[in-house]
Formats: structure tokens, sequence, C-alpha cells
């Protein structure tokens, strides 16, 4: 991902909105997976692409955020944390520093640990802070035995539900993300044919992404029997007149994802295939033409499945039919039976009602868009029909 400075001014004004709306009674907040640090503090590690496992914490305030992180990130960290003051290191790694041109490497703590401890007690007086982690974890006790005055509270869910209600610049990197994804699938479903593997149809996807600055998460191209096979990789199958091809596409803009769907034909496709891709498009549409803010998820899934139901899937069944989206490519609200998560303006969310029979093939359309005051703004925008694929 590309860094700019507008990363950590977008991180300044997440945090000032956390501790005015959701951390009102919080001292500090201690974010420590990936997307916690990031949200918070503007820098996303490009380790946490192998080892999400990689050690690193954003210790956030209203007014300031200190990043610890190991030595080997300190580099890159200066991309946009602008004071170095305001970055902790452990362990061991060599940079040199052109004299006048970059910042010295601080002498490194020697654990993670022991630079959390520090940078928090860089902050002043600070009575109660909340924890990125389940109760009773490593960081907490850590922190009690080092500031026994301090009391920990967990705060994962604050941070989730925080992170449901995108800001507008949030908001922008959504819809980027959403529309190279889109226009990737779309261009290279146009070049492709009978013949040609699910790996060569991948292969387009992926290079239309990265050559459009995004990162690919998952590119699922299944075809035949395959297509119903959900969240399975390409393989060297190649596409045979009469296929279903089923297409969910994700990457990454800046961090922020994007997760969307279509479903093609090779060919011409049979009765049975337009009858079902009719009431699963029709489901679809319907659970984006109906969703509102104010709405709970779980009227939102069954007045959707009703629909596939009523339009041609008698025995239509899901176990949700959709979710958030933003820094995971799942998150919350999950839209399922009995969930009483109210949908609120500045959520974004994918919608989705898809069949899978195994033996047969699968299909899918999954549209994204952004809860607004107004109803909906669309984010997807391509035709959701069945595509057709030369034979």
């Amino acid at each position: 991902m590309a860094f700019r400075p507008d990363m950590g001014e977008r991180a300044a004004k997440i945090r000032r909105r956390l501790f005015e709306a959701q951390a009102t009674d919080l001292d500090a907040v201690i974010g420590l997976t990936p997307e916690s640090v990031y949200y918070l503090s503007g820098y996303k590690s490009m380790a946490h692409d192998t080892d999400r496992h990689h050690a690193m914490a954003a210790v956030a305030t209203r007014e300031r955020c200190i990043l610890v992180a190991p030595a080997v990130d300190f580099g890159a960290a200066l991309e946009v944390v602008s004071d170095p003051g305001d970055i902790r290191t452990f362990g061991r790694f060599r940079f040199e520093s052109e004299p006048g041109a970059a910042p010295a490497l601080p002498k490194p703590f020697e654990s993670f640990a022991d630079a959390l401890t520090d940078s928090l007690g860089s902050l002043g007086r600070i009575g109660t802070i909340g924890l990125d982690e389940a109760p009773g974890g490593a960081v907490a006790t850590a922190l009690a035995a080092a500031h026994p005055g301090i009391r920990c509270q967990p705060a994962r869910h604050l941070l989730l539900r925080a992170r449901s209600i995108k800001l507008p610049e949030e908001l922008d990197l959504l819809a980027r993300a959403t529309a190279l994804a889109e226009r990737s699938l779309m261009q290279a479903v146009a070049t492709a044919k009978a013949g040609m593997t699910e790996w060569e149809v991948a292969a387009a996807i992926t290079h239309g992404i990265v050559s459009g600055g995004g990162v690919p998460g998952f590119v699922v191209v299944t075809s035949g029997e395959r297509s119903a096979l959900a969240d399975a990789y390409p393989s060297g199958r190649r596409l045979q007149p009469g296929d279903l091809v089923r297409f969910d596409i994700g990457c990454t803009v800046d961090g922020y994802w994007a997760d969307m769907a279509r479903t093609a034909v090779v060919g011409t496709p049979d009765a049975r295939m337009r009858r079902a891709f009719a009431a699963v498009e029709a489901g679809t549409r319907f659970a984006v033409e109906t969703v509102r803010p104010g709405m709970a998820a779980g009227e939102l899934f069954d007045r959707t499945v009703a629909h596939v139901r009523q339009h041609g899937l008698p025995d239509f069944e899901r176990h949700h039919i959709g979710h958030g989206l933003g820094l995971e490519c799942f998150e919350a609200p999950v839209l399922a039976p009995r969930g009483d998560a109210i949908l609120t303006e500045g959520m974004v969310l994918c919608l989705e009602a898809p069949l899978y029979v195994l033996g047969w093939g699968g299909m899918m359309v999954e549209e994204t868009l952004a809860l607004t005051g107004d109803g909906v703004r669309l984010l997807t925008r391509s035709e959701t029909s069945l595509i057709m694929i030369p034979g």
C-alpha cells in the first residue's frame, strides 16, 4: 500500500471521534490487532501480511497516539508518524541514518512489554485504559505489574463498534477498493472464453487489481461443479460450454476492503440455471432496495430469505445474507437470523443471497453499499445479470 500524509490525519479524526462517542470513560485505548493498530495510528505494517502475530500496539488518547513496534518498522512508520518521539521500538534491526536527512533509530527496548509500559508512562496521568484483548490477557497482566494504579478493561467490542461507522475518508477508500475489484473482474471476464483455466482468468483479475494500486485478498474463480465450492482457490480446470462460473473478489486499497461477486455461464444457460439465478439475483436486489438505517439485521435477513423462496427457490436456506465491510473483509454487523444489531448510517455492507449445490454448481451476486441519511449509496456499479462467456 502507498503511504500518504492523510493516513495520520485520518487516524487523528478517528481517535477524536472514538473518545467523544465510544470511549468517554477511558483515558486511553490500546489497540493490539493489526486492524486496531492501523485504525488508531494510521500505520499498517507489511509484516502483518505474513504474520498477524507481529507484535505491535497503538497507545491512543484523544490527542495523541504512540506506536509500539519492532525496530524493523521504524523507517516505514516515519512515513505516517510525524514525530519520531511517538514511536517506541523493541528488538534488533540496524538502520543507518544520513546526517540531517532522517532521524536516528532510538535505542530499542528489550521487549514489547518494556516498550509498551514505557509508552503508557509517557502519557502522564492515566487512570483507566481499554485493551484490545480478552480479559486477563498477557498485556493486561504486564501493564498491571508495571503500573499498579491503572485499571484495565476489555475494549475490543468498543473498537469493533466504532469501526462499523465509517468516516467520509474511510468510505472513499472503500469505494475505491470496490471500484478497483469490480473493474478488474469485468475486464477479465470480457476476455474469458471456453478453454481458459480458472487460474488464467484469476491471473487476469489479479493483474488488474495490482496494476490499479490494490492488494489482492481473495480471487475466487470456480467453474462447473467446482462453482459450488464456497471460498475455494482457482484450479487448472478449463472452462467448458455449459459451465457456471462463480466469481467472488476481494482486495484492499490502503488497508480497506472490497468484497463483491458475480456469476457467469459459458455459452447458453439451461432452464435450471436461469430459474435459480433469477431467484438469487432477485434476493440480492430486494435486500439492496429494502435495507435502511434503523432496520434490525435479523429483519432484513428474514425478509430477504422469504423473497428468494417466493421467486423460484422455495427451499432456500442461509446462515447470513451479508456483513459489514471495512478494515476486515467480514466485520460487524452480520446480517443473520435473529440478529438484533441496528443498521446505522455510516455502515458499509455487503449483501448477498448465494446458492451452493454440491454436484451441480453455485451462483451469487454480492453488492456493496453504504447506509446514508437518505437511504443507501451503492458502491458496486456493474450489471448483476448472468454474464455470458463465449463457449
